[in-house]
């Protein structure tokens, strides 16, 4: 298939970036979350009786280098990509990629959010 003028061949996918993105994703941001539970600091909804310092040090060290280890494979794969074809196409695919799911996810869970803390009164304002 003919490339349009200036653009080049498709590359072959990076899996290195793909296993790095999954690693970040799935192991340091639960990590964190997890460590938020133990942290001295109350960012989270559920906190320990006896919070751990160190907790703290390693989720301010994981929240840091994970948000750049985030947007240097987002800017990565957006070169990438716009690489591999016009950045008209490379827009709509994103926009169907990434606001179709936000806007159902939105009608679908916000309903039921709003439901359930009507239900038990919960407040999201001032937890604390």
């Amino acid at each position: 298939m003919p490339h349009p003028a200036g653009m080049s061949a498709p590359a072959a996918r990076r899996t290195d970036l793909d296993l790095l993105r999954s690693l970040v994703c799935c192991g340091l941001v639960i990590l964190a979350h997890a460590l938020l539970i133990f942290a001295a600091e109350p960012r989270y909804h559920v906190e320990s009786a006896a919070p751990w310092g160190g907790a703290t040090v390693a989720y301010e060290a994981m929240r840091i280098s994970t948000l750049a280890i985030f947007f240097t494979l987002a800017g990565w794969s957006a070169v990438a990509s716009l690489r591999r074809r016009p950045a008209g196409r490379y827009v709509r695919d994103r926009l169907a990629r990434v606001l179709l799911p936000l806007l159902a996810g939105i009608l679908l869970l916000a309903s039921v959010l709003a439901i359930w803390l009507a239900a038990t009164a919960v407040s999201l304002v001032a937890y604390r």
